[in-house]
This record gives C-alpha cells, structure tokens and sequence, in this order.
C-alpha cells in the first residue's frame, strides 16, 4: 500500500508499506479522504515536531475492510467511517476525568499516532464513528474539525437566542459560524479579508466586520443595544484579535481561546476587568469522544453543509502542493484523495 511519509521538514515522499493486519479491538480501514490541517501544515515546515518519520493526517474518513477478531464492536465491513485519529489510552488521569482529549500518550511514539495519510490504516474500533453513506467522504473526513468547534461551542455553553462573535473566517471560523446558526444565535464575524466576509455571510453569519478595532466596537454595541456579545471565539491567532474581542463580550459573557499561537504572549487584559466585568476566558482545543459523536450526528442527518469549505481535491501524487495550496489566504480546506 501507498502512504505518504514525512522524513523531515519539506521531506514528504510516497513509500510502499505493508497492509496491516487487524488485531482484537481494531479495524482495518481503506482511507477514501483526509484533509489537510494547519497541524500538517506545521509538522511540513518544521514549526512543529512529534518525531521523524512519521505519517501525518488526523482529519480522515474511509471505509472499513475488516474487523480484527474477537472484537467486540458493531463495526461491519463496507461501513463508512470517520476516524478519529488521536490516540486515547482511556487510563491516564485525564482520560479518566473525562478530559481525553490531553491524554498523556496522544503523541507517543509506541502508538498509532495521526496516520490518515495512507491507503489503509489499522485502529482501534472506538476511533471509528459511523457516517451516513449519502455524506461524501471528503465531507465526512471534516467531522474531526467539525469535532473541535463543537468542543469548543460546548465548552462556552452557547444558548438560544445569544449574541455570538467569532473573530477570524477561515475554515474553523467558518465552521463554528455554521454551527453557531444551527443552535439559534446571532453571529458577529471579524475578519481582515472581505472575501472571507462575503463567505461568512453565505454561511449565515448576520453580521461581517472588517478587522478594525473601532469598528468592531461600535458595530457588535449598535445591534447588542450596547451590551456587548453574550459570548466570542477568537479563531486568529494575534494578540491584537485577543484584546479587542475581550473589549465587546458583555459583562457575565464568555471568552473562548480556539487558536494556537506561534508565538507566546501574556494575555494582555486587565485583571480589574476581568474581575469587575466577570467575563469568563477559557482555552480550547482538541475535542472528546463526545464532541466527535455529535459531528458525526450532525453530519449524516444533513443539519449542516460543510461542501462550501472544501477548496480543492489532490491526489497523494500531489501531496506536497496540496499543503502548499492549504496554506493560502484563499482556501479552506483541502483535501487528499486516497479513493482512486
């Protein structure tokens, strides 16, 4: 089988592997799509490491071919799946508190770490999460960031009827803009590109902002009768997105961190606000078994399109442009096909 392996930083090559075998508890799938995440794109130029070499992608979705045996599963042959593709050992402290999503052993060496990248994959049956067969494999192969916005949406308790702000609109903005207007908000988006804008007002968002501090002031307090947003998730990852989105949340509102950042900085808001204005600030990222579930519900009952976020199609052939390609300012997200 074909997979494609990351040697080194801008050392992506296709190497022939053998077809794994399926064990007690674990699934052979034949990866039909996976998409290619910023954490690819990282791992590519070398802004971040796990270990060399290794086969990247986390965001797959295939078919499965054979249940190991003796496995305990409802899992058949021919099912559609998304794969979740971080390792969950389920015996570490955080794994048992519910919070499996900073298992100590995610990135280990002596595990099945990401690996959608390839023709076939073997995993564990319960990273496997059934996908109606009518949503189209790249789709279904966004469950994993769909995943994260909904950890994230969760993690802020959004309600019905609030007032919501995201402050960036690319793929993950945007999916959490979709999101957002399932569950009955209002959403604010900010973003420095009007074609982005332009794009979030497709999707549903009520009400685009060019990035401009002022402006954004002045626009989220004109439709909140000077409130404030009842919430915002910050998707850019600037020091400058940060402080201006703490300035329009309202008092007893909440404040989502989604993205990484590349470089660290103190948060740069006041404590006195913080404390007088009892504005919450949680950090978010990954997503549990949970939140995964839920896409993929949210998915194959068709309540949300996500076929607008879908830039361009590659072959593995192509790998290495397809990464290139997902880190324009243009695209959304960009996806490998393993099918043909």
């Amino acid at each position: 089988m074909k997979q494609l392996k990351l040697f080194a930083p801008n050392d992506l090559r296709i190497v022939e592997a053998e077809k794994p075998e399926p064990g007690k508890g674990e699934a052979l799938v034949r990866v039909k799509a996976c998409a290619i995440c910023t954490l690819e794109q990282r791992l590519f130029r070398g802004s971040m490491r796990i270990y060399y070499p290794i086969v990247p992608g986390h965001e797959a979705a295939g078919e499965v071919v054979e249940v190991g045996p003796g496995s305990i599963t409802d899992l058949k042959p021919g099912e559609k799946v998304a794969l979740d593709l971080i390792y969950r050992c389920g015996e570490c402290y955080w794994c048992r508190v519910g919070q499996s999503n900073h298992c100590a052993f995610r990135f280990s060496k002596d595990v099945q770490t990401l690996g959608g990248f390839s023709e076939y994959i073997v995993v564990k049956t319960k990273q496997c999460f059934k996908v109606s067969g009518s949503v189209p494999f790249e789709i279904a192969a966004l469950s994993e960031p769909l995943s994260c916005c909904v950890h994230s949406l969760r993690a802020i308790n959004i309600e019905l009827g609030e007032d919501l702000l995201v402050v960036g609109a690319g793929t993950m903005g945007l999916i959490h803009v979709l999101l957002a207007k399932t569950m009955g908000t209002r959403v604010f988006v900010v973003d420095p590109i009007k074609s982005r804008l332009d794009k979030a007002v497709a999707l549903g968002a009520d009400f685009p902002i060019t990035f401009n501090p002022e402006e954004m002031k002045n626009e989220v307090l004109k439709h909140t009768d000077g409130r404030g947003v009842d919430a915002a998730i910050i998707t850019a990852p600037t020091e400058e997105a940060f402080r201006n989105a703490a300035k329009v949340v309202r008092k007893g509102g909440r404040l989502a961190v989604y993205s990484a950042y590349s470089e660290e900085f103190d948060i740069p808001v006041n404590a006195n606000y913080l404390h007088r204005s009892e504005i919450s600030v949680v950090g978010v990222e990954g997503r549990s078994e949970k939140d995964f579930l839920i896409a993929t519900k949210i998915l194959s009952n068709g309540l949300i399109d996500l076929s607008p976020l879908v830039s361009s199609v590659f072959g593995p052939e192509q790998a290495t442009a397809a990464i290139e390609k997902a880190g324009k300012p243009e695209s959304y997200r960009v996806v490998l096909d393993f099918s043909k």
